[in-house]
């Protein structure tokens, strides 16, 4: 019963990891409709650092890290104490 707990752990995590990365790919091609809009009103200043997005990139890469973890110890988990099919 705990590795199919387990099992839907990982698939929510990596859901909801899919969904943040499609929030994000959005919300980035918002902000470059934006910043070519400033470019070409000439109201673009050198001061806009890059925002939140590295936040969001480290932030990403390391929950990818960790469901990839969980990931390969469940499936371990799974392994281990499925019985044989005879």
């Amino acid at each position: 019963m705990g590795a199919i707990i387990r099992s839907r752990t990982v698939l929510l995590v990596r859901t909801a990891l899919v969904l943040m990365g499609v929030i994000v790919n959005l919300l980035a091609a918002l902000q470059h409709t934006r910043f070519v809009h400033r470019l070409r009103k000439g109201a673009w200043s050198p001061n806009h650092g890059p925002g939140s997005g590295v936040a969001v990139a480290i932030g990403a890469r390391a929950g990818r890290h960790a469901v990839t973890n969980v990931s390969s110890s469940s499936s371990l988990n799974v392994n281990e104490s499925a019985p044989a099919n005879r």
